[in-house]
């Protein structure tokens, strides 16, 4: 398993020098050709000496990861030398932690956005959605003109949602008639987000991704998994989070052709 995280020596313990170990990177290219090459590409990635990699998830959620590295000091005790390592942050020229770090980092934003949108507060929601009703009924909607307190959040959240095509159940929590005026460009993805919440919103637990909720809510805290990994599928967040990690614009090819629409039919994506 620690192969996709960039691990050379886990798969040279279990299958060896020679044919065995040829054989396990034939197989994983050929039956898992994308899955294998992001694992090489996020290894590739690394930023020689640097610091710290960093990277805003389309929730802004930013993450922060120091570069940590060994550092022998050497100590005498009652005569005797040894050495006692610490770890600094040092940047190396190479490195293997951004695979997981990456992977991880979308992991967390799963989480999130289970809360978000099975644990949602139905008195906003339900503001939001005569709102929405008004626009439709009349083509406008009652405001009071004053800058809203979340104005500045709304406007961060859409600009990620334009840049990755993700959109974060975040922005339902903060938008208001003072700030909509920053979607009306696309009101049809914000009613697109309220029309595939849960019917009602129920309690879901968390521990990484694993999740729990009342048996009543089963089948609903499934459909809100699969939806989340269509949106990220369907989404340019990979090439969000690579852009940032290089500090440049980047493009990344996708493997799979129409995996998003599966996803959202599959049974066993949490089970």
């Amino acid at each position: 398993m620690t192969s996709m995280y960039g691990s050379k020596r886990q798969p040279r313990r279990v299958f060896g020098e020679g044919e065995g170990l040829e054989a396990f990177y034939q197989t994983m290219q050929e039956e898992l050709p994308g899955a294998w090459a992001l694992n090489e590409a996020l290894r590739e990635l690394w930023q020689p000496n640097a610091l710290s990699h960093d990277w805003v998830l389309p929730d802004n959620f930013h993450v922060h990861v120091n570069v940590m590295s060994p550092v022998a000091h050497p100590i005498v005790v009652n005569g005797q030398k040894m050495s006692v390592t610490t770890y600094e942050n040092l940047g190396t020229e190479t490195g293997l932690s951004l695979g997981a770090n990456v992977v991880h980092s979308i992991d967390g934003l799963v989480v999130r956005e289970m809360a978000r949108r099975c644990s949602y507060d139905a008195e906003k929601i339900g503001y939001l959605r005569e709102i929405l009703d008004e626009i439709d009924r009349t083509g406008t909607y009652s405001t009071s003109g004053e800058l809203s307190r979340n104005h500045d959040l709304v406007e961060t959240l859409w600009k990620h949602y334009r840049e990755t095509g993700f959109l974060s159940a975040r922005i339902l929590e903060v938008l208001d008639t003072e700030n909509l005026a920053l979607v009306l460009n696309d009101l049809p993805a914000i009613q697109s987000l309220l029309d595939t919440l849960p019917a009602k919103p129920f309690p879901v637990l968390a521990i990484h991704d694993a999740f729990a909720c009342h048996p009543n809510y089963g089948n609903d805290v499934r459909r809100q998994y699969n939806r989340i990994l269509h949106d990220i599928g369907a989404s340019e967040m990979l090439a969000s989070v690579v852009s940032d990690i290089a500090g440049q614009p980047t493009q990344v090819h996708k493997y799979g052709g129409n995996l998003a629409t599966h996803v959202l039919e599959s049974n066993y994506s949490l089970s």
